[in-house]
């Protein structure tokens, strides 16, 4: 599913603030982001075999690198510092998400219970994972009005397939 030809090692790094960290994204140096791309607005890259992000750009990371947040770097099984494999992921055609399972939990432990209208909940995540790729057992930091959360993907159903077999999937 990845383009292997574009696929290139890159440094582990920190997202550049915190305010990055609550996203589904990786971020590059603007040519990193422009040569991973292969041409196209948005991309999707592969990281280490193991997570699907969307790919942009931040303009004081330094070639070669690639920043994740803490829990991307859990997903991908990696230290900042290290080396991972990164490559444009590429989806098959039909790539529709029928239905995601998520386990919901606060980022915050010491914060106080929260109550939560799922039906709103539901539809802000929609919106926040529209056009995402997503992986089982991903977990992916959150802020939905001003409360910090961590959802794990349990399952996915793509359209026509019935329970997903993949561990990788697209909303």
């Amino acid at each position: 599913m990845a383009d292997r030809s574009q696929s290139r090692t890159m440094i582990v790094s920190n997202t550049p603030d915190k305010s990055y960290d609550y996203n589904n994204r990786a971020y590059c140096s603007k040519l990193d982001s422009e040569n991973l791309r292969g041409g196209f607005p948005e991309a999707w890259v592969l990281i280490g075999d193991a997570i699907v992000l969307t790919l942009g750009p931040y303009g004081s990371n330094p070639d070669g690198s690639i920043a994740l947040n803490p829990i991307q770097r859990r997903n991908a099984k990696t230290l900042t510092g290290e080396s991972i494999s990164v490559s444009m992921f590429i989806p098959p055609e039909n790539f529709n998400l029928a239905l995601l399972s998520v386990e919901l939990e606060l980022a915050n432990k010491q914060a106080e219970d929260v109550h939560v209208d799922a039906i709103l909940f539901s539809n802000l995540i929609r919106k926040y994972l529209f056009n995402q790729v997503m992986t089982v057992g991903q977990r992916v930091l959150y802020d939905c009005c001003g409360i910090k959360y961590i959802f794990t993907v349990n399952q996915a159903v793509l359209a026509g397939k019935g329970r997903s077999q993949s561990s990788t999937i697209r909303s």
